[in-house]
């Protein structure tokens, strides 16, 4: 008798229940599992990796019906240039768009470091992904600083964070799902 273990990806593998079944079961998922799995690890390592214990600001309009990836992802890339910003990743057929890090370093944050002999810079990053099932739409910004060339953190989520990716949330589903 075997345990099944599913991986929320539509993926399932045995879990052996005896020392006779102490083998790996082979985990098959299709390319669109795999890669939304790879960009969730990528996701991770980078939360993990290269940044404090704040998390990014994260908001998710979830849908009554299936929204089109494509749709979502052509909108995502409009609103962000619009908005100057550069894409560093588009995967549409998993609904997945990322842009490069933005200096973020204001010019008040600029002169206070010239006087207090401490080099301070921030950068900002914005991710835009439709859900699996295609019933949800997140916005996700990520705002880091960095002092004298030390590793770079994340930021406490700010309430410009948090309206920023609520207007780019709203500006996406407006393209999305227009008034009727």
């Amino acid at each position: 008798m075997a345990l099944h273990i599913s991986y929320g990806l539509g993926a399932t593998a045995q879990m052996p229940q005896t020392r006779k079944d102490m083998r790996m079961q082979r985990i098959d998922l299709g390319s669109s599992r795999a890669a939304i799995g790879a960009t969730f690890c990528v996701g991770l390592c980078t939360l993990a990796l290269g940044c404090a214990t704040h998390l990014p600001v994260i908001l998710t309009h979830d849908s009554a019906e299936p929204v089109s990836k494509v749709d979502v992802v052509s909108a995502g890339v409009h609103v962000l240039q619009q908005r100057g910003y550069n894409l560093a990743m588009v995967n549409e057929n998993v609904g997945v768009l990322t842009t490069e890090w933005a200096d973020d370093t204001s010019v008040g944050t600029e002169i206070f470091s010239i006087l207090t002999d401490d080099k301070v810079n921030h950068r900002k990053q914005v991710g835009v992904s439709v859900s699996p099932d295609s019933m949800a739409v997140t916005v996700t910004v990520t705002r880091q600083e960095q002092h004298d060339n030390s590793a770079w953190s994340n930021q406490e989520p700010s309430d410009d964070q948090r309206e920023e990716a609520d207007a780019i949330l709203g500006e996406i589903l407006a393209y999305v799902a227009p008034p009727q």
